[in-house]
């Protein structure tokens, strides 16, 4: 992708340095493995739309593939200047959960999947609780349809023991292993109206990662509701 392309805060020798501890850890802390990564595009742009719950899971997406991962994450965690500088150069985007009218990290987003970039968002929006999938958010799935860029599923087997939200601090010899699903492309789509295929496509993406999850190691999703948020 083009130098001009690429969004000014992001920063390939942070990246390197971030992958080079992940190197050295990943597979004695984590015992880190990965899986489907046919279905990440080699060019072009695309949304990954894992489970969440943990802090580490844009640590465990971004180190499964070779290629930059953007991603659009909570507005607190710019807050503290130098931690906020450090996400933005490894890649981060604020979203403003507080103020939905925001528009500023929309026209992000779609400006990194025009360049051909690869965004992560997390559909469910905030970590789980227990690691059972929360209901979904339509941002991501609306982002997709507008674009036209395909969903690539992703189920972060261990995420929610490697960290969960009642621990101050990472567990670690715990086994992680990211699992990439088939594409979810908008042009496939039955529905008609880009409300309708968001929807469509949410409904798709979440019976994607239920599917998967029922072999995990994880807790086995109970809450299998879903939620369009306007």
């Amino acid at each position: 992708m083009d130098k001009a392309d690429t969004p000014p805060d992001y920063s390939p020798f942070v990246i390197g340095i971030v992958r080079f501890i992940c190197h050295l850890t990943m597979p004695v802390f984590y015992s880190y493995k990965k899986s489907g990564l046919e279905n990440i595009p080699a060019e072009g742009a695309a949304l990954i739309t894992p489970n969440h719950a943990s802090y580490l899971d844009p640590v465990f997406i971004s180190y499964s593939t070779r290629r930059p991962v953007y991603y659009l994450a909570w507005h607190r965690l710019f807050a503290n200047g130098v931690f906020g500088k450090f996400l933005g150069k490894c890649g981060g985007r604020s979203v403003n959960i507080d103020n939905p009218s925001d528009r500023t990290a929309w026209r992000a987003a779609l400006d990194i999947l025009q360049a051909g970039h690869l965004l992560c968002v997390f559909p469910e929006g905030k970590r789980s609780h227990d690691g059972s999938l929360n209901p979904f958010q339509a941002g991501a799935f609306r982002l997709a349809a507008q674009s036209n860029s395909p969903i690539v599923p992703a189920w972060i087997e261990g995420s929610f023991e490697s960290w969960p939200r009642t621990k101050r601090l990472p567990r670690i010899f715990s086994p992680v292993k990211v699992m990439y699903q088939p594409q979810i492309h908008p042009k496939d789509a039955e529905s008609s109206g880009r409300r309708a295929v968001a929807a469509e496509l949410l409904a798709k993406t979440r019976d994607s990662l239920l599917a998967v999850s029922r072999n995990s190691f994880s807790i086995e999703p109970e809450n299998t509701g879903r939620e369009i948020e306007e």
